[in-house]
């Protein structure tokens, strides 16, 4: 049997306790269980596993967790297991990765996995999505809360539909002007069945740059069943284009967010870019 380490979050989601205490004696019969106590702390418990020969690390939390330990894991013989227990549980749902815990626990000892491409912005990797608009103004708002769970998040965002204002990007030298939002997809979804980018693939070489014009507010809800129908690319709103690189410039430094969490640059110049195939993940499908 593959000698398999659990890194669990344990700030991750909605679970009390006692449910977190069931899932780390769960875990317990299955390989060994370490505790992520502060930000970076799952980025150094990974590489220390790597060089105690882990053949599989396992993130147990949501898609920050999977970003802290999954980097640690590029070009290593090591393999990215997930148990999701975040908000939005992006790359484990492209993954096909149950969402129920026991699951996904059983998921994991099954091992089946595949390569997927990672993508980098100004040097720092992310493994779901990234963007600029609309959708890093929610996600730097969210942080703010103390609270977590799909329906705060829901509430951020109505919220921040009359807050947000739209500014001036440049995208590989082509001025934006009326952009909603911008997203870099590696994976197809944000999180929770929100699909961006329905037709993007994890490990072809690309990743997509989805381009949301500024729209009606009475279509906001048309918008919002598009995303959640996979349907979104059949806005007239909305240009879905691959790339292996782009840069962008924003008015001021760059507010971004990555795999979900919020992050602001000393420079508004951004680069993406992607590396095919340098991680292996246990999945059902990529």
């Amino acid at each position: 049997m593959s000698k398999i380490l659990f890194i669990l979050n344990p700030v991750s989601g909605t679970l009390n306790s006692n449910q977190k205490k069931e899932i780390i004696q769960k875990l317990n019969k299955v390989g060994e269980v370490r505790i992520s106590n502060q930000a970076g702390h799952g980025f150094e418990i990974a590489l220390n596993a790597i060089n105690e020969n882990f053949e599989i690390i396992v993130a147990v939390g949501g898609d920050g967790t999977v970003n802290e330990i999954g980097k640690a894991l590029i070009n290593s013989n090591a393999i990215l297991g997930i148990i999701p227990i975040g908000s939005g549980n992006g790359l484990a749902r492209h993954l096909g990765i149950p969402m129920n815990f026991d699951l996904a626990l059983d998921f994991i000892q099954n091992q089946k996995s595949n390569f997927i491409d990672v993508c980098f912005v100004n040097e720092i990797p992310f493994f779901c999505t990234s963007g600029l608009g609309f959708d890093a103004f929610v996600a730097h708002e969210f942080a703010k809360t103390k609270n977590r769970g799909f329906l705060e998040y829901i509430k951020i965002t109505l919220k921040s539909m009359f807050q947000f204002k739209s500014e001036k990007l440049v995208l590989n030298g082509a001025e934006l002007n009326d952009l909603f939002t911008l997203t870099i997809a590696n994976a197809s979804q944000y999180g929770n069945n929100a699909y961006i980018s329905p037709n993007s693939k994890i490990n072809d070489g690309n990743f997509e740059v989805v381009k949301i014009r500024n729209y009606p507010f009475y279509t906001a809800l048309i918008m919002v069943i598009r995303l959640f129908s996979k349907s979104i690319s059949s806005s007239k709103y909305v240009t879905i284009q691959k790339f292996s690189e782009v840069v962008i410039e924003t008015v001021g430094n760059a507010k971004i967010h990555f795999d979900g969490d919020p992050f602001t640059f000393e420079t508004n110049r951004l680069v993406y870019e992607i590396q095919s195939k340098v991680l292996k993940v246990i999945s059902a499908k990529v």
